[in-house]
């Protein structure tokens, strides 16, 4: 199952599917990581920034078909979907093709050692970082 596949259709079918038959209003989709791709021996993607691109550009297809299908859900997609993403490009992308976007508090990458909770011991020019 690979969002650089036509797999995203059937899933885009089958998540609406699932919600006119049991009265789904929200999906919150987190389950997946694209950032590893589909270098499978055989597949259409030639290198892993390929796959990458083709992997995100399929689950926001996913989320527009779902929208056609189904205008009455509410999608929600994380952040966890797009580890190892360009950042802000791929938040805005994300904005554009579902309702809400969630970035969880453990994947800070901000100013910081971003492997460490803040502190007060962390000094920082607020005016320079602005």
């Amino acid at each position: 199952m690979a969002f650089a596949s036509p797999w995203r259709g059937y899933d885009a079918k089958d998540l609406a599917g699932l919600a006119a038959s049991h009265g789904v209003t929200y999906f919150k989709q987190n389950f997946s990581n694209i950032r590893f791709g589909n270098l499978a021996e055989g597949h259409e993607s030639r290198t892993a920034k390929e796959s990458l691109l083709r992997g995100l550009r399929g689950l926001l297809e996913t989320q527009d078909l779902m929208r056609q299908a189904a205008p009455q859900l509410t999608l929600e997609l994380t952040h966890e979907v797009y580890w190892g993403t360009p950042g802000v490009l791929c938040d805005l992308a994300a904005l554009k093709h579902a309702n809400l976007y969630h970035v969880p508090p453990n994947d800070y990458s901000g100013d910081g050692n971003r492997m460490q909770r803040y502190n007060s011991a962390w000094t920082f020019d607020q005016a320079a970082m602005q």
